[in-house]
C-alpha cells in the first residue's frame, strides 16, 4: 500500500539504476557530462533514500580509479582528482535544496540523514 502511495521505492530504484548505468557508461566511454549526470542521479537517490549517502565514498573511489585508469597522459592525476571533485560536488549540490529547506524550517543545519532518522 505505501509503495503505491508514497512512490519512494519506485523512485529510488529508478534513480539508483540510473546512477549505476551512468557510472558504467563513464567507466567505458568517459565524458564529464555523464559523470555530472551520474552525480545528479545519485543525489536524487540520496534525497529519496538517505541510505544512499553510504555510497558517496565508494562511488568517489570508483570514479577516481576509473578516471586514473582511462587516462594515460601526463596529467592523469589532475584529471582523476577533477573527476572525483565533479562527482562529489554535483552529488552534494543535488542535496542543497533539501538542506536549505531543512535549515529554514528547523532554524539550524540538518543533514539529510538526520532528517530521516527523526521520522
Amino acid at each position: 500500500y505505501y509503495t503505491v502511495t508514497l512512490l519512494s521505492e519506485n523512485l529510488y530504484v529508478l534513480t539508483a539504476s540510473a546512477t549505476l548505468y551512468l557510472l558504467a557508461r563513464f567507466a567505458s566511454e568517459g565524458g564529464w557530462g555523464r559523470l555530472a549526470a551520474c552525480g545528479v542521479a545519485a543525489g536524487v537517490s540520496a534525497l529519496t533514500r538517505p541510505a544512499m549517502m553510504i555510497y558517496l565514498g565508494p562511488g568517489a573511489l570508483v570514479v577516481g580509479a576509473t578516471a586514473w585508469l582511462r587516462d594515460v597522459s601526463a596529467g592523469r592525476l589532475a584529471r582523476a582528482v577533477g573527476a572525483v571533485a565533479l562527482f562529489v560536488a554535483v552529488w552534494l549540490l543535488a542535496l542543497t535544496p533539501a538542506t536549505v529547506r531543512n535549515y529554514v524550517v528547523a532554524g539550524a543545519p540538518v543533514r539529510v540523514i538526520e532528517a530521516a532518522e527523526k521520522k
